[in-house]
């Protein structure tokens, strides 16, 4: 885990009661860090830091600078991260911003999605209208049943379900013989994510459902609205 450190300089700002608000601000790759640790000094001999708190948001740390009595605050500005417990040593007040964001989730959470890329999307209805083989494909996005599938971590389920007129092996999103994708008892899936997206595969083959509607060993990333 890398760490980082930086020097804060106080200076003595006479012999009355004075507070200072000092905004400490994070871009681009200190968010991605766990921890950044800091240590103030008060940049005069005459003077030491007494009494360092943090307020109950975590989002300011507060000292004061004896004998003057000088009242000084830092502040996190990024609501990502908060000020831990401080300590004092040799003169130095020392204390560590943590980062508090949430990585996004590995793995889609359970839901109904349709799995869309470019303008096609995942669609089980052919399956669903007696179409010969494949019974899924990809076709214009329209938001119907059949490109709506049920995700509960494992399996898809073609929302439109089961036509009687035209019974099937079942109407689980599975890889055929072919690599071809139909709708059948149903293969078990990993869907991980993948820049702003998706990627779907098959645990039993080890194959990505791609674009074209067909299984094979390039991964393509769909959103799940």
């Amino acid at each position: 885990m890398k760490q980082q450190s930086s020097s804060h300089w106080r200076l003595f700002a006479g012999a009355f009661m004075l507070s200072v608000a000092v905004a400490i601000a994070y871009t681009g790759s200190a968010h991605a860090q766990a921890m950044v640790n800091h240590s103030v000094t008060s940049g005069d001999p005459t003077q030491t830091i007494i009494n360092p708190s943090v307020d109950p948001t975590g989002a300011s740390i507060h000292y004061t600078l004896s004998p003057s009595g000088q009242l000084i605050t830092d502040t996190v500005t990024s609501g990502n991260a908060k000020i831990g417990t401080p300590m004092l040593a040799g003169g130095r007040l020392n204390y560590q911003v943590i980062s508090t964001a949430v990585p996004p989730p590995s793995g889609l959470p359970a839901g109904t999605y349709n799995f869309a890329a470019g303008l096609t999307s995942i669609d089980g209805g052919f399956g669903y209208w007696c179409y010969p083989e494949p019974g899924v494909r990809t076709y214009q996005t329209n938001d119907g049943d059949g490109q709506r599938w049920k995700w509960n971590g494992s399996t898809l389920e073609n929302v439109i379900g089961s036509n009687p007129g035209c019974p099937g092996p079942g109407v689980f999103l599975t890889e055929a013989a072919n690599a071809t994708a139909t709708r059948a008892a149903g293969d078990t899936y990993a869907i991980a994510v993948s820049g702003t997206g998706w990627t779907i595969k098959d645990s039993r083959t080890g194959h990505y459902l791609g674009a074209n509607g067909t299984f094979g060993s390039t991964a393509t990333v769909w959103t799940a609205k």
